[in-house]
């Protein structure tokens, strides 16, 4: 019997490429039924982790977006308490829906590195038991392209993959959602 899904659509903002030696600073979601309908958003910036230090090329980058920057910076919460949160977050849609959660992103290496890094160092568990899809390769076989080819800048202009994005987890993690359900629309019309 196929169990019912929730897509939790996640960006995160980090300081680095590595989880644990740089840290997570912002964690935002929006959750959708498979018919694309919006459940909840998720947004929580989050205290670096005690003896990390931010990747030369994240200040680079980060330079580039003060704005982004500075929306880090607000209302940051412990990290146990952020993923404490976070994880009761998914577990209530879960039972509330009676569905599995599906962490979606793209791509979903990074953020899904990071969560799952976060989720085992404050809880000891994955709060998504490794159940992730990643667009970038969905899109790959929606568009019958190599991976190289299977970025934004190539997708179909109807699917707005270009917009752009602020760096502010939670709004990314809703443009990105919105991209996730045009890709799945287009998949069903093949």
């Amino acid at each position: 019997m196929t169990k019912n899904v929730i897509y939790i659509s996640v960006d995160m903002e980090a300081d680095g490429p590595v989880p644990g030696e740089n840290s997570m600073l912002s964690l935002g979601a929006d959750a959708r039924l498979p018919d694309g309908t919006k459940l909840a958003t998720y947004s929580e910036n989050l205290l670096e982790l005690p003896g990390t230090k931010m990747a030369e090329e994240a200040m680079i980058w980060w330079a580039q977006h003060p704005q982004a920057w500075q929306a880090t910076r607000t209302a940051q919460r412990d990290p146990y308490w952020v993923m404490l949160r976070f994880s009761a977050w998914v577990k209530h849609l879960e039972q509330t829906h009676e569905a599995e959660a599906i962490f979606v992103a793209y791509p979903v290496s990074f953020d899904f590195d990071y969560v799952r890094y976060y989720s085992r160092k404050f809880l000891g568990v994955d709060i998504f038991e490794g159940r992730c899809v990643d667009m970038r390769s969905m899109a790959m076989g929606i568009l019958g392209v190599d991976y190289g080819e299977a970025t934004k800048a190539h997708m179909p202009a109807e699917w707005n993959a270009m917009e752009h994005m602020t760096h502010v987890a939670v709004e990314d993690a809703i443009q990105q959602a919105d991209l996730f359900f045009k890709m799945i629309e287009a998949s069903r019309r093949k």
